[in-house]
């Protein structure tokens, strides 16, 4: 019981931490907006009466930045904490490197996935209102396509949230728990996290798969090259959408061949990472200790 606790605390702490830091960054620059719209209004007392509207416009067009902002200053934080720990940064968040011919497949594999859950979820019957939650949920992050809104999206979003779910509350997670239950405990947060019932379904899948990979690679950086690449294939796979007929044979094309291409990529990761497993295992054998700070027993296997 008490491993549990010395598990389940850190993991806490974090999440805690991140969301704290959030509320803080979203409150002061609310604030910030607040006041810039007051300022506008004072230049043209004509807008006085709007001013919670142009706050509020202001605030959707800067709720990126803000998150970004967040998010470094959690990096931060979560750095000086590994670093009064006198724990490595590297071994405490699993920064082993991986060469590019093991992990190419991954960046393939974000891009086959977005393909499937995009369409597959268009194709479902989805009910008005849980469709219309989702479309005004997708409005919040910009109705323009920005740089900050890239950056943030498909950059600055994948490595904190792999550092956070993946790295910092899966591994304290896994002190005092099996790893199968401390798989699905991040995932969980993680879809919960996203708010909406959409997105909770199908980040709660992404998140048992991006810590499968990092287990499979006993590396963080394939879980954060496989999110990047999801999130990515949000604006490189626009002009393709609009050379495809929207209509259901296309659809249903794109789900099958997505789905197909997804699996055998699926296959191609768990060939490469058995083989470095083997190869890792051999070595460790033959010098008497365990690869990678974590035993085999722990690792998912076919």
């Amino acid at each position: 019981m008490k491993k549990f606790f010395k598990a389940i605390g850190p993991a806490v702490g974090y999440f805690i931490i991140y969301f704290v830091i959030n509320i803080i960054v979203l409150f002061i620059g609310s604030l910030y907006l607040v006041i810039k719209a007051e300022v506008l209004a004072m230049t043209n007392p004509s807008l006085v009466e709007t001013i919670p509207d142009i706050a509020e416009a202001l605030k959707g067009s800067n709720i990126m930045l803000f998150s970004s902002v967040a998010s470094i200053i959690f990096l931060f934080v979560c750095w000086l904490i590994i670093l009064c720990t006198n724990t490595p940064l590297k071994e405490r968040l699993e920064l082993n490197p991986v060469s590019f011919r093991s992990f190419w497949p991954v960046i393939a594999l974000g891009i086959t996935l977005n393909i499937f859950i995009s369409q597959f979820l268009g194709s479902l019957p989805i009910p008005e209102n849980v469709f219309n939650e989702y479309a005004q949920a997708t409005s919040l992050l910009g109705n323009e396509i920005t740089l900050v809104q890239i950056l943030s999206v498909v950059i600055v979003a994948p490595i904190v949230e792999e550092i956070l779910y993946r790295g910092l509350i899966m591994k304290s997670l896994q002190i005092g728990m099996p790893v199968v239950i401390a798989l699905i405990i991040q995932a969980l947060i993680f879809g919960l996290m996203h708010g909406q019932l959409l997105w909770i379904c199908y980040a709660t899948f992404l998140g048992v798969l991006l810590a499968i990979i990092r287990l499979r690679y006993k590396s963080l950086y394939p879980s954060i090259l496989l999110h990047m690449s999801f999130n990515a294939a949000n604006y490189i796979l626009i002009p393709l959408y609009y050379l495809i007929p929207d209509n259901v044979f296309s659809n249903v094309i794109l789900i099958t061949v997505a789905l197909i291409i997804s699996v055998f990529l699926g296959i191609v990761i768990f060939k490469k990472t058995n083989n470095t497993l083997y190869a890792n295992n051999i070595s460790a054998e033959n010098s008497g200790e365990f690869p990678n700070q974590e035993t085999p027993e722990i690792c998912l296997k076919e």
